[in-house]
């Protein structure tokens, strides 16, 4: 169904979506209606995730409507009650996989391959509200994926390989961000690569006419370049590589030392993370390279650490620390 108008219960099941607060029921309601094309249901969605970001985060300039400021605190309550039935419930199984995460191991997920292009990719995550996937591309030696020109940002961090993408060469633990319009020529490695890809859904063909080089106005943070800071706990650093403020989200490389705790804290908007080195353990959840995995939006994240040291790449808001 396609609503026309905007109902206290619409933004209601929105706000509570964008905040992770809904059961895993009425958050796959939404995901299914979503994908049935509501852009007002879209919108409402990305309007409620970019506004409990700044309550939550940054805190209003202005004091927000007190049937807002209601709804959010009563949202934010039953999260965390939800979150204490879950701790007090839990059997403890090994491996078990907290209340909205969803896990895509690495020998998880189907690979689908290119048009005889030497490409295949395997999906990480799609993103109903924001039309957008997270994927993982792997490109065989003279191996290529398509230009575009993507109608949003686009986001590539290369795991190892190299590749190149209009006037530029990239090598392993290069990241670069495209503004939505720049267009995108073919992508294409010479001895073979591996990269994760952060893309909208639909893009329009490469507009570039035959002989003519693509115009490159890319954002590009290099292996060896950008500033490591000190991180949320001891032992642990971060590398900032792109901030998204429409969304209120950034994209970081985290490092941690083996042994490091991370407190228990959430990310106001989803929490995208794939390990690329190392470990990661939550309760009996363990992480390994390769693994990736996507927290709801509002998601609470227990105490987690890391026993032979780990190195991620991170694509979420700024995390929130719980006592």
């Amino acid at each position: 169904m396609i609503h026309r108008h905007l109902t206290d219960e619409l933004r209601d099941l929105a706000l509570g979506y964008a905040m992770g607060s809904l059961s895993p029921t009425q958050a796959a309601a939404v995901e299914e209606h979503l994908t049935e094309g509501c852009e007002l249901c879209a919108q409402e969605v990305r309007a409620s995730r970019l506004l409990a970001n700044l309550l939550l985060r940054q805190g209003a300039f202005e004091q927000p409507p007190p049937e807002l400021r209601n709804r959010l605190l009563t949202l934010i309550q039953a999260e965390s009650q939800e979150q204490a039935v879950i701790e007090q419930d839990s059997d403890g199984e090994a491996g078990s996989i907290p209340t909205g995460w969803t896990i895509i191991r690495a020998t998880d997920g189907r690979w689908e391959f290119g048009n005889g292009d030497g490409s295949a990719s395997k999906l990480l995550n799609h993103d109903a509200a924001e039309c957008r996937r997270t994927m993982l591309v792997h490109l065989e030696a003279g191996g290529s994926y398509p230009g575009f020109h993507p109608t949003d940002t686009v986001e590539l961090y290369l795991i190892d390989g190299d590749l190149r993408l209009n006037s530029e060469r990239l090598v392993a633990g290069d990241f670069c961000a495209l503004p939505a319009g720049t267009n995108l020529s073919g992508i294409v490695s010479l001895g073979g690569c591996r990269f994760i890809l952060l893309r909208p859904d639909r893009a329009e063909a490469e507009t570039a006419e035959p002989g003519h080089a693509s115009p490159s106005n890319l954002v590009i943070v290099r292996a060896a370049e950008g500033t490591w800071l000190p991180g949320p706990a001891e032992g642990v650093t971060v590398k900032p590589l792109f901030n998204d403020p429409e969304r209120g989200t950034a994209t970081y490389l985290v490092r941690a030392e083996p042994g490091s705790r991370l407190p228990r804290h959430r990310h106001v908007t989803a929490d995208q993370t794939f390990l690329l080195e190392g470990d990661g353990r939550m309760g009996t959840l363990v992480i390994e390279a390769g693994d990736f995995y996507r927290a709801e939006p509002g998601t609470v994240h227990e105490v987690s650490w890391t026993d032979r040291g780990c190195f991620c790449l991170t694509m979420a808001s700024i995390s929130e620390a719980i006592a």
